[in-house]
Parts: structure tokens; C-alpha cells; sequence
């Protein structure tokens, strides 16, 4: 039933359209009915009803779409589903509400929500997206209702939605945009976590106090749209016919009484004249179990014989075992007015995230629990909805099994550390053991290296300087056969001079292979017998510095020994040559990781450049020499100042490394 603006009241029906009423004399009414196809009779179920304006309503129907019914002329014209923007989503139309801007929302069964623009004619659709939380909740829609601050409100099959934009002029636009650019978070839902005893929203009534009275399957629920949450729910106990309604059954006359149907008649009444109950109940624990056996003051519990000493209500902490896997708290809320009606919600603090809501379940049961410290509280409300956030708590102590008590993880930390020990060791032992294999191996090597170098030595020494010897025999009985024949002579001469070079260069070769000599005294003193025997007979005095016995610790490489022979030989003929000294030394230091060795003259000496290096032979071989072993050679010379050639190198590039 519906009544319009000038007071003419509508009737739909199931099968048979729609009617008018009109008074007639002496109280009698007569039912007019509209058939605004004008071909008689026909079946068609009518939903809905809501005036356009003063000549024209929109009449929601089942199968049939949307009917704007012209009723000067009786025309009829008709929205059908198209769901390009030009009809609706779906052809039964479940509720209408023409809004504060004059446009037209349209609940359907499964097809959502319709916006609908009575100037352009032109449709938006809102469904559910189970992806996003903040679509509208369900497509199918019983119920819309406008706050008196223009807010939109729609009642699914699974909740609450409220339209998150207020109304406006502009909203078609507002909407269409947001769409557009992919804003699709236009609802904000509520259902049971708000309160709910039940999803289904039949029909919705606004009271004064900002409340919607709204109509469910489990009762009638008053939800305050400031708080958004379920402030009240009624049931048969508080004397509602049924706490199951039907759709579209809810009115409100002109003494603001709220007339609601539902399967069992209906109520009339007004919500300012409910009363809650203010009281706020105490909040109690009434027991414990544990393994599901409820504990008794001073009696042991069947299955490990645990004792509680006084009731659970008077005692503000308890001490539990590791073992009992499962526990169980019951509470109370001490407010007797309709007491099934009283709300619980608990938590166990160090376990739980957050509260949870016991709805009208007063127990809680916890299973396996780790050792530690909780706390369990509760809270309840009495049938009004009138929490005691206070609530009530219990303090629990659950004690760690034995292997996880503290001296449990000192005897863990001694083993762990034991066990690291033991592998500590056994990867020194292990390394130590193959180092001194490494290094015995290595042992045997240098010693059969040594073997080899002193038998090598021995054997080139006899073989060669016996070759040599004949060679020289040969050459002066050669001699002794040509005194007659100078230029013979001059050859014999020649060949005796590089017999003698050879002599020496083949004693300063076995002097090097010869391992006993390793050391950097032992080159040292070779250089020091060089010395004397080409300066000290041409009268220059030779004299040596800084050779002492530490220095038989400083090991040299073969190849090392070899170079720094050559190289201060070479230094030494050039001074007995061209220097014309009177005085020459031979001065060694060793600071910290380097050794120092200098040959200083008092000659008349030369001027040194790059030129001179490039063109004398010596000089260029004595560089190229130190670059091989890793040293720096300097020399520096002036006319009648002397000459100073040095060499520096750092002991690591000196190693024993043959």
C-alpha cells in the first residue's frame, strides 16, 4: 500500500497489477484498477510504489522492470534491463526511493543497486566485489532508506551498506566520475561484527535519536548510525510477534509510531517511549576446567590431581602446569532482566590479538598453551546493550616442562658450547695435523733440493774444472811451441784471459747452487772476498760495514744471491777500472722489513744521466738486475766527488724461494 502527496492511496498485488482506491459517499470505498496497457486483463506483480511528482509514479514490478505511470492518462512507459546505462540491471524491482535531488535508487533481487536519472533516463549499477571489502555487501537489495541528514542506507540479503558519499545534486556525476577513475571504494558495510543477530535487513525506520530500527530474521535491531554499531536488538521475550519480519512491512504514522509486520501479525509502537536498562552488570567467573573437568574447591582434579584451593570468582591468580593442554573459563554477567540476552566478549592477554565476541556464549576454552603469563579477561553487557568494560580478570601462570625450564637451556648451553669446543678442536687438530705433514713434506723437498743442488755443484766442480785445467795446461804448452810467432801469441793470450773469466764465473756459479751459502752474511763475505782480491792489490782500501753474525738469519733466494753478486761485482771492476779511488766501503743495514747495501767510493766520478745509463752496458744490465729481484737501485756520482751506488729492498721479495 502507498499513499501519494494529494492523499490517493495505491494497492499492488501479487498477479493482478495495481489499484487505486477512491472514497465514495457514505464511507464506501471503491477499487480502481489500473491497466495502463489498455489490453485488459493481464498477471503482473507489483513491489513497490514512489511518487515522481504530482502527476506520476514509479512502480516497481516483478519481471516487468521499472514503470513510470503517468495518472492523468492512464500511460504507462517502461524501464526495461539493458545494463548499457539505458535499463536496469534486472527485471524485478525489489525497493524504491526517490531521494532529496529527485533521483531514483532501485534495490533488485540479484542485481544490485540502479541509479537512475529520471532528466537524462540514464542508469549507474553498484554491485558486490567479493575482492573489495568496501563494495556493496550484496546484490540482493530489500530495503533503502534516506537519513534526515542524507545519508544512504541500503538493506541486503547479507547486511548493512552505507553509501559513503552523502546526497547531492551532483551525486550521479560524483558517482559516474568515481567509477571512471577506478574509485571503487564507495560502501562501508556492517553485519555481524557490528552486532547483527541476523544479515537480513527487511525494512529500516528512523527515530529521533539518530537510531535505524531495522527488521531481521532474529529480531528487531536498533543500530545508531552516529556509533555505527547495534546499540539494542528486541526479540519475543521483549513482545514482538515474531522474531522474523517481512519485506516492505514497516511504516511510520503521523504520531510517529513505528508499525512493523511480520510473520506472525505485527507491532505498533513508539521508540521513544523503549526504555533500556541502564543497569551494569557485574561480571564473574564461575569456573574452570581442566581436560573438560570442571575443579572443585579442595578436591584434585581425575586426571594429574590438581587442586583449586578457593573458588575461581575470589582469587586473582592461578597456577597452571605445562600439561594441561586444555582449559576452559566460565563467567557470568549478573543482570537478570531478560539474562539471555546478555553479551560476552574475552580475551587472553598474550595470546589473543584482540577481543572476541562471545555473543550470548559464556565460556572459553584454550588448548595448548605455551609456558608464560596470561591474563584472561571478560566483559558482558545486560540486555540493553549497557557494557561493564571493566569487566572482570584472572591473572595465569603456566609453568615450563622440564626441558624447557632454565637449568634445562644451562645444560643446552654447555652442551651446544661443549659440542662447539670438541669441533673447534677437532678442525685445529685436523688443520695442525695437515700442516705438519705440508710442512714435513715440504722439509723432504728442500732437502732432497739441497741433496741435488750439492751433488750438482760437486759434479759440475769436478767435470769442469778439470776441463778447464787441461785447457790451461794446453795453452801453455801451446805457448811454450810459438814464442817464435807473435800473433799466435796474441790468440793464446786471449784465450787465457776468458779461461780465467770462466774460472771465476763457474766458482761464483757453484758458490750460488751451494745451499750452505743461503744466507746474506755468506753473500756478504763473498763480496767482501771479491773485494779484497781486484781493490786491496791495486792499493785502494776496501773496508766493510754493518756485516755481523744476526745477519746469518736473513735467508736469500738462489736467484736473489745471484743478482746481488753480479751486481756489485760489476760495481766493484768499474771502481778498480775507471774510479781512481783511494778509499772504498761496502756498507749494509737492515731496518725493520728492508736491507740497505752501498758501495762508496772517494774516485773522481762522473756525471750521471739517463743518457750514460742507455749507452753504457753495465749500468743498464746492474738496473735490470735490481727490477728482477724486486729492488730499487740508485746511483749517484759527480765529478771528483766519488761515486755511491745503492741497493734497497724489502726482505719479503728477498724470500728463500729457489
Amino acid at each position: 500500500m502507498y499513499k501519494d502527496s494529494k492523499a490517493s492511496e495505491w494497492i499492488g498485488t501479487r498477479g493482478e497489477g495495481f489499484y487505486k482506491i477512491d472514497q465514495v459517499k457514505n464511507g464506501e470505498f471503491e477499487f480502481k484498477r489500473i491497466l495502463p496497457y489498455n489490453t485488459g486483463t493481464y498477471s503482473i506483480n507489483i513491489h513497490c510504489f514512489s511518487e515522481m511528482d504530482d502527476n506520476h509514479l514509479w512502480v516497481g514490478t516483478g519481471g516487468d522492470g521499472l514503470w513510470k505511470y503517468n495518472k492523468e492518462n492512464n500511460s504507462i512507459k517502461r524501464y526495461f534491463t539493458a545494463k548499457d546505462g539505458t535499463g536496469l540491471s534486472h527485471p524485478y524491482v525489489f525497493a524504491l526511493l526517490q531521494d532529496s535531488s529527485q533521483y531514483l535508487w532501485i534495490g533488485t533481487p540479484s542485481g544490485g543497486l540502479n541509479l537512475f536519472d529520471p532528466k537524462t533516463e540514464s542508469f549507474q549499477y553498484f554491485q558486490n566485489d567479493p575482492k573489495n571489502e568496501f563494495s556493496l555487501n550484496n546484490n540482493i537489495v530489500l530495503s533503502l532508506h534516506q537519513d534526515r541528514q542524507k545519508g544512504l542506507w541500503i538493506g541486503t540479503n547479507d547486511g548493512l551498506s552505507k553509501l559513503i558519499h552523502p546526497l547531492n545534486p551532483q551525486i550521479f556525476d560524483d558517482l559516474k566520475m568515481a567509477s571512471a577513475t577506478g574509485n571503487n571504494s564507495l560502501f562501508k558495510n556492517f553485519g555481524m561484527a557490528e552486532g547483527f543477530p541476523n544479515t537480513v535487513i527487511y525494512g529500516m525506520l528512523e527515530d529521533e535519536s539518530r537510531n535505524l530500527w531495522i527488521t531481521t530474521n532474529r529480531g528487531l535491531v536498533v543500530f545508531n548510525m552516529d556509533q555505527e554499531k547495534v546499540v539494542k536488538t528486541f526479540d519475543v521475550s521483549d513482545g514482538l510477534q515474531s522474531n522474523e519480519f517481512n519485506q516492505n512491512a514497516y511504516f511510520k504514522n503521523k504520531n510517529k509510531q513505528f508499525c512493523i509486520g511480520g510473520v506472525n501479525g505485527f507491532n505498533v509502537f513508539d521508540p521513544d517511549s523503549v526504555k533500556n536498562n541502564s543497569f551494569i552488570p557485574p561480571v564473574v567467573l564461575t569456573g574452570i576446567s581442566i581436560f573438560n573437568e570442571a575443579l572443585e574447591i579442595s578436591k584434585k582434579n581425575s586426571v594429574d590431581g590438581f587442586v583449586l584451593d578457593e573458588a575461581i570468582h575470589s582469587i586473582d591468580e592461578i597456577d597452571l602446569l605445562w600439561k594441561h593442554n586444555v582449559i576452559s573459563f566460565e563467567f557470568a554477567a549478573l543482570s537478570f532482566i531478560s539474562p539471555e540476552k546478555n553479551q560476552f566478549r574475552y580475551m587472553l592477554e598474550g595470546f589473543d590479538k584482540g577481543w572476541i565476541n562471545a555473543v550470548t556464549r559464556h565460556s572459553a576454552t584454550y588448548t595448548h598453551l605455551d609456558p608464560g603469563k596470561y591474563v584472561f579477561r571478560v566483559q558482558a553487557s545486560n540486555n540493553s546493550g549497557i557494557w561493564n568494560e571493566a569487566g572482570s580478570d584472572l591473572d595465569i601462570n603456566i609453568s615450563a616442562p622440564p626441558w624447557l625450564s632454565w637449568y634445562a637451556y644451562l645444560v643446552y648451553f654447555i652442551l651446544f658450547i661443549s659440542a662447539i669446543y670438541g669441533y673447534l678442536r677437532y678442525r685445529i687438530n685436523k688443520a695442525t695435523q695437515e700442516i705438519k705433514i705440508r710442512t714435513e713434506i715440504e722439509a723432504a723437498r728442500e732437502q732432497e733440493r739441497e741433496e741435488f743442488r750439492k751433488q750438482s755443484a760437486a759434479d759440475f766442480h769436478d767435470e769442469v774444472g778439470n776441463k778447464i785445467t787441461k785447457i790451461s795446461l794446453f795453452t801453455e804448452l801451446a805457448r811454450s811451441e810459438v814464442k817464435s810467432k807473435p800473433h799466435l801469441e796474441g790468440y793464446l793470450d786471449k784465450i787465457q784471459l776468458n779461461i780465467s773469466e770462466l774460472s771465476s764465473g763457474m766458482r761464483d756459479f757453484l758458490w750460488v747452487m751451494d745451499p750452505k751459502h743461503d744466507s746474506l752474511f755468506e753473500t756478504l763475505s763473498r763480496l767482501k772476498d771479491f773485494g779484497d782480491s781486484i781493490l786491496t792489490e791495486t792499493g785502494v782500501r776496501f773496508t766493510i760495514h754493518g756485516m755481523n753474525a744476526g745477519l746469518h738469519s736473513i735467508q736469500l733466494s738462489m736467484n736473489t744471491r745471484r743478482e746481488l753478486l753480479q751486481i756489485f761485482k760489476e760495481a766493484m771492476n768499474n771502481c778498480a777500472k775507471y774510479a781512481d779511488a783511494g778509499e772504498v766501503n761496502l756498507i749494509t743495514t737492515v731496518n725493520d722489513n728492508s736491507i740497505g747495501i752501498s758501495l762508496r767510493d772517494n774516485g773522481k766520478g762522473f756525471e750521471y744521466t739517463n743518457e750514460i745509463i742507455n749507452n753504457k752496458y753495465g749500468l743498464k744490465i746492474m738496473h735490470e738486475r735490481a727490477k728482477k729481484m724486486g729492488a730499487e737501485l740508485h746511483i749517484k756520482s759527480e765529478k771528483y766527488k766519488g761515486t755511491t751506488i745503492s741497493l734497497k729492498c724489502n726482505m719479503p721479495h728477498l724470500g728463500n724461494s729457489n
